[in-house]
């Protein structure tokens, strides 16, 4: 999700830690750490600081995973790829390293080949620790709406962490896609005595039962439900060059004048 320097509220670049244990215990980065000196299990991801720690007394024999993922990203680091990237600096001791093996290596077009990591990094894929292309089914990218006329090619996980956004499923294509894609026509009409008349009309009946809403004037806005394919609304009463406005969804179309006698 995409901060903004200029603006307080935002975090730069904020990344969450999550380590599980072999046995499937997960902890996440500074849980339990302002209470004492070990991390705590469960929890939920660290949305605060910049700078996440993860220490466990007496860890499990086994293989550990260890995740990083972007809660607030102000800038893609790598605009040559689909995803939203940024850099981080990940230090892990107390561990014997041993030498990486192949693992699954997903591509974007949903091939997979084991790789060693740098190999997979190096041809553009996603690495997975511990799973085999014989028996592992790489993950699809699919429409993910980040807000309600921008879509991102993610995959799920990627598209569930960000704030509001909505993943269409696995192979779903962007095109038309999020909702400002479905709105074929916004228009109002005005009768005599200022009774108006609004319409949104979609594309298809993907959206029935969905709530937009709608602004005369200078009127607070006004819930109108989907029916089928279309959004219908009657207000009074208006004279003259009357304003309207589609406030939700958002950024679809640009507000109309409708002319009332």
């Amino acid at each position: 999700l995409a901060g903004t320097t200029s603006t307080n509220q935002h975090r730069i670049n904020d990344l969450s830690l999550q380590v599980t244990s072999p046995s499937g215990v997960i902890y996440h980065g500074n849980v339990g750490l302002l209470d004492g000196n070990w991390s705590t299990p469960g929890g939920s991801r660290n949305t605060k600081d910049t700078v996440e720690n993860v220490w466990v007394q007496d860890p499990e024999p086994g293989t550990w995973q260890i995740e990083v993922s972007a809660d607030e990203v102000n800038r893609d680091s790598h605009p040559e790829t689909p995803q939203v990237d940024a850099d981080y600096a990940l230090v892990v001791s107390g561990v014997i390293a041993a030498e990486p093996e192949p693992a699954a290596c997903c591509f974007g077009d949903g091939g997979c080949d084991d790789l060693l990591p740098d190999e997979c990094a190096s041809q553009g894929g996603r690495y997975y620790f511990g799973k085999e292309c014989e028996t592992f089914e790489c993950p699809l990218t699919g429409a993910c709406c980040v807000s309600d006329s921008e879509c991102r090619q993610l995959l799920e996980r990627e598209c569930n962490g960000i704030p509001d956004a909505e993943f269409l499923g696995e192979g779903v294509a962007c095109e038309r896609a999020c909702i400002c894609d479905n709105v074929k026509k916004f228009k109002g009409k005005c009768k005599n005595g200022g009774l108006l008349k609004v319409v949104v009309k979609f594309r298809d009946d993907r959206y029935d039962g969905r709530i937009v809403s709608i602004k005369v004037a200078d009127r607070n806005p006004i819930d109108v439900p989907i029916d089928g394919k279309a959004a219908k609304m009657v207000t009074c009463c208006f004279n003259g060059s009357t304003r309207v406005e589609l406030v939700d969804p958002d950024g679809c179309v640009n507000p109309i004048s409708v002319n009332c006698p």
